[in-house]
């Protein structure tokens, strides 16, 4: 995207965690999540950078406000944009069989 200069932006949802992985374990409880699914801290909000995407506005939010305040920079940029949001450890309503199954389109669908 980045060598063809895609105007696009990305929305990096991050929990800090494999979270269909503790859903899979049978897990949802925030509190006691496997040490192996807890994912590395990276910088993710910099992987445009190393792939050669200079000119992204890339950036990390935690709030609403920030997230909306990101969101109208983006959109006011040329090029491509990659916000990260930084969520905290959420498992269960993230990994509910309902929003599995939306996501890995999984389940029979609903009339």
């Amino acid at each position: 995207m980045g060598r063809y200069g895609v105007n696009l932006i990305i929305l990096l949802l991050n929990n800090g965690i494999f979270g269909v992985e503790e859903n899979v374990h049978g897990n949802d409880d925030p509190n006691k999540v496997h040490e192996y699914d807890k994912l590395a801290p990276w910088q993710y909000h910099k992987l445009p950078e190393t792939m050669g995407c200079r000119d992204w506005f890339c950036t990390t939010v935690t709030t609403n406000a920030d997230l909306e305040s990101a969101l109208q920079k983006a959109r006011k940029r040329p090029g491509a944009a990659y916000i990260e949001i930084l969520m905290g450890s959420k498992l269960a309503a993230a990994n509910s069989p309902e929003v599995l199954d939306r996501l890995y389109q999984a389940g029979t669908p609903k009339a």
